[in-house]
Protein backbone atom coordinates (compact mmCIF):
# COMPACT_ATOMS: atom_id res chain seq x y z
CA UNK A 1 0.00 0.00 0.00
CA UNK A 2 1.19 3.50 -0.83
CA UNK A 3 0.58 6.08 1.91
CA UNK A 4 1.00 9.84 1.67
CA UNK A 5 1.03 11.92 4.85
CA UNK A 6 0.60 15.71 4.66
CA UNK A 7 1.47 18.01 7.55
CA UNK A 8 1.65 21.82 7.43
CA UNK A 9 3.30 22.43 10.81
CA UNK A 10 6.62 21.28 12.26
CA UNK A 11 5.05 21.11 15.72
CA UNK A 12 3.33 17.95 14.48
CA UNK A 13 6.61 16.26 13.46
CA UNK A 14 6.63 13.86 16.40
CA UNK A 15 3.19 12.51 15.50
CA UNK A 16 4.06 12.35 11.81
CA UNK A 17 7.22 10.38 12.54
CA UNK A 18 5.28 7.87 14.66
CA UNK A 19 2.77 7.45 11.82
CA UNK A 20 5.57 6.99 9.28
CA UNK A 21 7.37 4.54 11.55
CA UNK A 22 4.20 2.47 11.98
CA UNK A 23 3.31 2.35 8.30
CA UNK A 24 6.89 1.48 7.29
CA UNK A 25 6.97 -1.33 9.87
CA UNK A 26 3.87 -2.78 8.22
CA UNK A 27 5.55 -2.75 4.82
CA UNK A 28 3.79 0.31 3.37
CA UNK A 29 5.48 2.76 1.02
CA UNK A 30 5.30 6.12 2.78
CA UNK A 31 5.81 9.68 1.53
CA UNK A 32 5.57 12.61 3.95
CA UNK A 33 4.94 16.11 2.56
CA UNK A 34 5.85 19.12 4.71
CA UNK A 35 6.60 22.82 4.09
CA UNK A 36 10.16 24.21 4.12
CA UNK A 37 9.14 26.61 6.89
CA UNK A 38 9.07 26.41 10.69
CA UNK A 39 5.76 27.67 12.01
CA UNK A 40 6.83 28.49 15.57
CA UNK A 41 10.17 30.13 14.77
CA UNK A 42 8.92 31.77 11.55
CA UNK A 43 12.03 30.76 9.64
CA UNK A 44 13.09 28.53 6.76
CA UNK A 45 13.53 24.90 7.64
CA UNK A 46 17.19 24.16 7.10
CA UNK A 47 17.19 20.38 6.97
CA UNK A 48 14.58 17.95 5.77
CA UNK A 49 13.98 15.02 8.14
CA UNK A 50 14.82 11.62 6.72
CA UNK A 51 11.88 10.17 4.81
CA UNK A 52 10.17 13.55 4.43
CA UNK A 53 9.78 15.73 1.33
CA UNK A 54 9.78 19.52 1.69
CA UNK A 55 7.70 21.84 -0.46
CA UNK A 56 8.46 25.58 -0.76
CA UNK A 57 5.92 27.90 0.87
CA UNK A 58 5.32 31.61 1.34
CA UNK A 59 6.90 32.73 4.66
CA UNK A 60 4.87 34.64 7.24
CA UNK A 61 5.82 36.39 10.46
CA UNK A 62 2.67 37.02 12.51
CA UNK A 63 -0.14 34.94 13.99
CA UNK A 64 -2.80 36.64 11.85
CA UNK A 65 -1.86 38.08 8.47
CA UNK A 66 -2.78 37.82 4.78
CA UNK A 67 0.67 36.26 4.19
CA UNK A 68 -0.08 33.44 6.63
CA UNK A 69 -3.49 32.74 5.10
CA UNK A 70 -2.00 32.66 1.62
CA UNK A 71 0.87 30.46 2.80
CA UNK A 72 -1.56 27.84 4.13
CA UNK A 73 -3.75 27.98 1.03
CA UNK A 74 -0.83 27.68 -1.37
CA UNK A 75 0.74 24.81 0.60
CA UNK A 76 -2.60 22.99 0.63
CA UNK A 77 -2.86 23.26 -3.14
CA UNK A 78 0.78 22.38 -3.81
CA UNK A 79 0.72 19.42 -1.43
CA UNK A 80 -2.40 18.02 -3.06
CA UNK A 81 -0.88 18.49 -6.50
CA UNK A 82 2.10 16.46 -5.34
CA UNK A 83 -0.20 13.86 -3.80
CA UNK A 84 -2.00 13.49 -7.11
CA UNK A 85 1.27 12.55 -8.76
CA UNK A 86 1.93 9.95 -6.05
CA UNK A 87 -1.58 8.44 -6.33
CA UNK A 88 -1.66 7.05 -2.78
CA UNK A 89 -3.94 4.26 -1.67
CA UNK A 90 -4.30 6.10 1.64
CA UNK A 91 -3.98 9.85 2.21
CA UNK A 92 -3.44 10.86 5.85
CA UNK A 93 -3.94 14.61 6.35
CA UNK A 94 -3.09 16.41 9.57
CA UNK A 95 -5.32 19.41 10.21
CA UNK A 96 -5.36 22.37 10.53
CA UNK A 97 -5.09 24.28 8.26
CA UNK A 98 -8.72 23.99 7.24
CA UNK A 99 -7.77 24.76 3.63
CA UNK A 100 -6.00 21.41 3.56
CA UNK A 101 -9.25 19.68 4.57
CA UNK A 102 -11.03 21.27 1.62
CA UNK A 103 -8.33 20.39 -0.94
CA UNK A 104 -8.03 16.79 0.30
CA UNK A 105 -11.81 16.30 0.20
CA UNK A 106 -11.93 17.54 -3.39
CA UNK A 107 -9.22 15.03 -4.33
CA UNK A 108 -11.10 12.23 -2.55
CA UNK A 109 -14.16 12.94 -4.70
CA UNK A 110 -11.99 12.43 -7.78
CA UNK A 111 -10.60 9.14 -6.40
CA UNK A 112 -13.40 7.62 -4.31
CA UNK A 113 -11.54 4.29 -3.78
CA UNK A 114 -8.63 6.05 -2.07
CA UNK A 115 -8.87 6.00 1.75
CA UNK A 116 -8.83 9.53 3.19
CA UNK A 117 -8.04 10.14 6.88
CA UNK A 118 -8.30 13.54 8.56
CA UNK A 119 -6.25 13.78 11.75
CA UNK A 120 -7.24 16.83 13.84
CA UNK A 121 -4.59 18.21 16.20
CA UNK A 122 -6.31 21.56 16.69
CA UNK A 123 -9.61 23.24 15.90
CA UNK A 124 -9.74 26.52 14.04
CA UNK A 125 -11.26 28.95 14.85
CA UNK A 126 -12.61 27.42 18.08
CA UNK A 127 -9.20 27.38 19.78
CA UNK A 128 -8.54 31.06 19.11
CA UNK A 129 -8.38 32.91 22.50
CA UNK A 130 -10.53 35.79 21.24
CA UNK A 131 -14.09 35.99 22.52
CA UNK A 132 -16.65 35.88 19.71
CA UNK A 133 -14.04 35.41 16.97
CA UNK A 134 -15.72 32.28 15.61
CA UNK A 135 -18.93 34.24 14.97
CA UNK A 136 -17.27 36.89 12.80
CA UNK A 137 -17.60 36.62 9.00
CA UNK A 138 -13.97 35.54 8.73
CA UNK A 139 -14.32 33.01 11.56
CA UNK A 140 -17.45 31.49 10.00
CA UNK A 141 -15.79 31.22 6.59
CA UNK A 142 -12.67 29.71 8.15
CA UNK A 143 -14.69 27.11 10.05
CA UNK A 144 -16.73 26.36 6.95
CA UNK A 145 -13.63 25.11 5.13
CA UNK A 146 -13.58 22.29 7.66
CA UNK A 147 -17.26 21.71 8.37
CA UNK A 148 -18.39 21.46 4.74
CA UNK A 149 -15.74 18.89 3.80
CA UNK A 150 -14.79 16.81 6.86
CA UNK A 151 -17.47 14.18 6.31
CA UNK A 152 -15.98 13.34 2.90
CA UNK A 153 -13.20 11.44 4.71
CA UNK A 154 -13.46 7.72 5.35
CA UNK A 155 -11.98 8.15 8.83
CA UNK A 156 -11.69 11.17 11.13
CA UNK A 157 -9.10 11.03 13.91
CA UNK A 158 -8.85 13.41 16.87
CA UNK A 159 -6.05 13.77 19.41
CA UNK A 160 -8.49 14.27 22.30
CA UNK A 161 -12.13 13.68 23.26
CA UNK A 162 -12.81 17.40 23.46
CA UNK A 163 -12.64 17.74 19.68
CA UNK A 164 -15.46 15.26 19.23
CA UNK A 165 -18.00 17.74 20.59
CA UNK A 166 -17.27 19.94 17.58
CA UNK A 167 -16.56 17.36 14.88
CA UNK A 168 -19.64 15.21 15.52
CA UNK A 169 -21.79 18.17 14.46
CA UNK A 170 -20.50 17.96 10.89
CA UNK A 171 -19.31 14.35 10.62
CA UNK A 172 -20.80 10.89 10.88
CA UNK A 173 -19.93 9.86 14.43
CA UNK A 174 -19.12 6.32 13.27
CA UNK A 175 -16.08 7.73 11.46
CA UNK A 176 -14.58 9.30 14.61
CA UNK A 177 -11.58 7.69 16.31
CA UNK A 178 -9.25 8.67 19.15
CA UNK A 179 -5.47 8.71 18.77
CA UNK A 180 -3.86 10.43 21.73
CA UNK A 181 -0.60 12.35 21.51
CA UNK A 182 2.44 10.16 22.04
CA UNK A 183 6.08 10.97 22.60
CA UNK A 184 9.32 9.21 21.71
CA UNK A 185 11.28 8.39 23.84
CA UNK A 186 8.76 7.38 26.49
CA UNK A 187 8.27 8.04 30.18
CA UNK A 188 11.27 9.22 32.18
CA UNK A 189 11.57 8.98 35.96
CA UNK A 190 12.77 12.01 37.89
CA UNK A 191 16.57 11.92 38.07
CA UNK A 192 17.11 14.69 40.63
CA UNK A 193 15.14 16.26 43.46
CA UNK A 194 13.58 19.72 43.07
CA UNK A 195 14.70 22.33 45.62
CA UNK A 196 13.32 21.97 49.13
CA UNK A 197 13.35 25.66 50.05
CA UNK A 198 11.10 26.93 47.22
CA UNK A 199 8.46 25.89 44.71
CA UNK A 200 9.88 25.48 41.21
CA UNK A 201 7.38 25.82 38.35
CA UNK A 202 8.00 25.18 34.65
CA UNK A 203 6.29 26.71 31.65
CA UNK A 204 7.04 24.97 28.35
CA UNK A 205 6.14 26.41 24.96
CA UNK A 206 5.66 29.65 23.11
CA UNK A 207 4.52 32.53 25.28
CA UNK A 208 1.79 34.15 23.20
CA UNK A 209 -1.76 35.43 23.67
CA UNK A 210 -2.95 31.87 24.37
CA UNK A 211 -1.13 31.83 27.72
CA UNK A 212 -3.07 32.93 30.80
CA UNK A 213 -0.34 35.15 32.20
CA UNK A 214 -2.64 36.73 34.76
CA UNK A 215 -3.55 33.30 36.18
CA UNK A 216 0.16 32.45 36.51
CA UNK A 217 0.75 35.67 38.45
CA UNK A 218 -2.23 35.00 40.72
CA UNK A 219 -1.02 31.46 41.42
CA UNK A 220 2.44 32.68 42.40
CA UNK A 221 0.98 35.22 44.82
CA UNK A 222 -1.04 32.51 46.57
CA UNK A 223 1.99 30.40 47.45
CA UNK A 224 3.49 31.13 50.87
CA UNK A 225 6.96 30.00 49.84
CA UNK A 226 9.54 31.48 47.43
CA UNK A 227 8.72 30.60 43.83
CA UNK A 228 11.08 29.96 40.93
CA UNK A 229 9.63 29.98 37.40
CA UNK A 230 11.51 28.25 34.57
CA UNK A 231 10.40 29.31 31.08
CA UNK A 232 11.38 27.03 28.19
CA UNK A 233 10.48 28.91 25.00
CA UNK A 234 10.30 32.43 23.67
CA UNK A 235 7.43 34.40 22.20
CA UNK A 236 6.12 37.91 21.95
CA UNK A 237 4.51 37.74 25.41
CA UNK A 238 7.58 36.36 27.18
CA UNK A 239 8.60 39.79 28.59
CA UNK A 240 5.07 40.26 29.97
CA UNK A 241 5.16 36.82 31.60
CA UNK A 242 8.52 37.59 33.16
CA UNK A 243 7.33 40.95 34.50
CA UNK A 244 4.07 39.53 35.84
CA UNK A 245 5.84 36.65 37.59
CA UNK A 246 8.51 38.92 39.08
CA UNK A 247 5.89 41.41 40.27
CA UNK A 248 4.16 38.47 41.99
CA UNK A 249 7.42 37.65 43.78
CA UNK A 250 8.92 34.87 41.66
CA UNK A 251 12.47 34.51 40.43
CA UNK A 252 12.25 33.92 36.67
CA UNK A 253 14.78 31.88 34.73
CA UNK A 254 14.28 32.17 30.96
CA UNK A 255 16.00 29.32 29.13
CA UNK A 256 14.90 30.33 25.66
CA UNK A 257 13.82 27.82 23.01
CA UNK A 258 15.33 24.41 23.75
CA UNK A 259 14.63 21.54 21.40
CA UNK A 260 16.97 18.79 22.61
CA UNK A 261 15.27 16.37 24.94
CA UNK A 262 18.30 16.00 27.19
CA UNK A 263 18.51 19.75 27.91
CA UNK A 264 14.78 19.95 28.62
CA UNK A 265 15.02 17.01 31.00
CA UNK A 266 17.72 18.76 33.03
CA UNK A 267 15.31 21.65 33.59
CA UNK A 268 12.30 19.42 34.30
CA UNK A 269 14.34 17.66 37.00
CA UNK A 270 14.67 20.98 38.83
CA UNK A 271 10.91 21.61 38.95
CA UNK A 272 7.96 20.51 41.06
CA UNK A 273 5.19 21.24 38.52
CA UNK A 274 4.46 22.01 34.90
CA UNK A 275 2.05 24.85 34.09
CA UNK A 276 -0.78 24.26 31.62
CA UNK A 277 -2.62 27.55 32.10
CA UNK A 278 -4.21 28.91 28.94
CA UNK A 279 -6.78 31.55 28.02
CA UNK A 280 -10.01 30.61 26.27
CA UNK A 281 -8.96 26.97 26.07
CA UNK A 282 -12.44 25.41 26.01
CA UNK A 283 -11.61 23.49 22.82
CA UNK A 284 -7.98 22.68 23.61
CA UNK A 285 -8.78 19.48 25.49
CA UNK A 286 -5.22 18.20 25.67
CA UNK A 287 -2.05 20.17 24.98
CA UNK A 288 1.30 18.86 23.82
CA UNK A 289 3.01 20.56 26.77
CA UNK A 290 0.82 18.72 29.28
CA UNK A 291 1.85 15.36 27.79
CA UNK A 292 5.50 16.47 27.87
CA UNK A 293 5.14 17.27 31.57
CA UNK A 294 3.62 13.87 32.30
CA UNK A 295 6.36 12.10 30.34
CA UNK A 296 8.91 13.88 32.56
CA UNK A 297 6.96 12.72 35.67
CA UNK A 298 5.92 16.31 36.46
CA UNK A 299 2.51 16.88 38.07
CA UNK A 300 0.45 19.42 36.10
CA UNK A 301 -1.27 22.61 37.27
CA UNK A 302 -4.02 22.86 34.67
CA UNK A 303 -6.97 25.07 33.74
CA UNK A 304 -7.77 23.48 30.36
CA UNK A 305 -11.17 21.80 30.28
CA UNK A 306 -11.50 18.48 28.54
CA UNK A 307 -9.26 15.44 28.56
CA UNK A 308 -6.51 16.74 30.86
CA UNK A 309 -9.08 18.11 33.29
CA UNK A 310 -10.78 14.70 33.45
CA UNK A 311 -7.46 12.87 33.87
CA UNK A 312 -6.61 15.04 36.86
CA UNK A 313 -10.09 14.61 38.34
CA UNK A 314 -9.75 10.82 38.15
CA UNK A 315 -6.05 10.42 38.96
CA UNK A 316 -3.69 12.23 41.40
CA UNK A 317 -1.44 13.63 38.66
CA UNK A 318 -1.96 17.35 39.17
CA UNK A 319 -4.36 20.13 40.18
CA UNK A 320 -7.21 21.61 38.19
CA UNK A 321 -6.84 25.29 38.88
CA UNK A 322 -9.70 27.79 38.82
CA UNK A 323 -9.58 31.49 39.53
CA UNK A 324 -10.49 32.19 43.13
CA UNK A 325 -9.68 28.72 44.47
CA UNK A 326 -7.42 28.34 47.45
CA UNK A 327 -4.15 26.52 46.96
CA UNK A 328 -1.49 25.64 49.52
CA UNK A 329 2.13 24.58 49.34
CA UNK A 330 1.38 21.47 51.40
CA UNK A 331 -1.22 20.38 48.85
CA UNK A 332 1.23 20.93 46.01
CA UNK A 333 4.07 19.09 47.71
CA UNK A 334 1.75 16.20 48.50
CA UNK A 335 1.63 15.46 44.78
CA UNK A 336 5.39 14.95 44.61
CA UNK A 337 4.96 11.40 45.88
CA UNK A 338 2.56 10.59 43.04
CA UNK A 339 5.21 9.94 40.38
CA UNK A 340 4.20 6.30 39.95
CA UNK A 341 0.59 7.29 39.31
CA UNK A 342 1.81 9.72 36.67
CA UNK A 343 3.76 6.90 35.05
CA UNK A 344 0.72 4.60 35.12
CA UNK A 345 -1.43 7.25 33.43
CA UNK A 346 1.21 7.96 30.79
CA UNK A 347 1.75 4.28 30.01
CA UNK A 348 -2.00 3.70 29.75
CA UNK A 349 -2.82 6.53 27.33
CA UNK A 350 0.31 8.04 25.80
CA UNK A 351 2.97 5.34 25.47
CA UNK A 352 4.24 4.61 21.96
CA UNK A 353 2.97 1.01 22.07
CA UNK A 354 -0.53 2.31 22.86
CA UNK A 355 -0.30 4.68 19.89
CA UNK A 356 0.65 1.80 17.57
CA UNK A 357 -2.12 -0.46 18.88
CA UNK A 358 -4.78 2.23 18.46
CA UNK A 359 -3.50 3.09 14.99
CA UNK A 360 -3.85 -0.56 13.97
CA UNK A 361 -7.48 -0.53 15.07
CA UNK A 362 -8.18 2.72 13.22
CA UNK A 363 -6.89 1.55 9.85
CA UNK A 364 -8.33 -1.93 10.32
CA UNK A 365 -5.02 -3.73 10.18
Amino acid sequence: MNVTIISCFDVYDNRVELLRKSFCAWGYQVTVLIPNFRHMEKCTRGQCPEGFEMLPVVPYYSKFSPARIWSHISFSRDAMERARSLQPDMLWVLAPPNSLVKEAARYKKQRPKMKLVFDFLDLWPESMPVSGFGATPFGLAWRGLRDRYVDVADTVVAECDQYWTVLRKCCDERKLHMLYISRNPGFRCLRERPPADRIALCFLGRVNQDVDIRAIGTLIRKLDRPVELHVIGGGIQEPQLRQTAEDAGAAVISHGSIYTQREREKIFDRCHFGLNLLRGAECAGLTMKSVDYLRASLPVINNVRGDMWEFIEEHPVGINYEEGMGITVSRLLGLQIRREQIRALYDTYFAEKVFFTNLQKIIGK
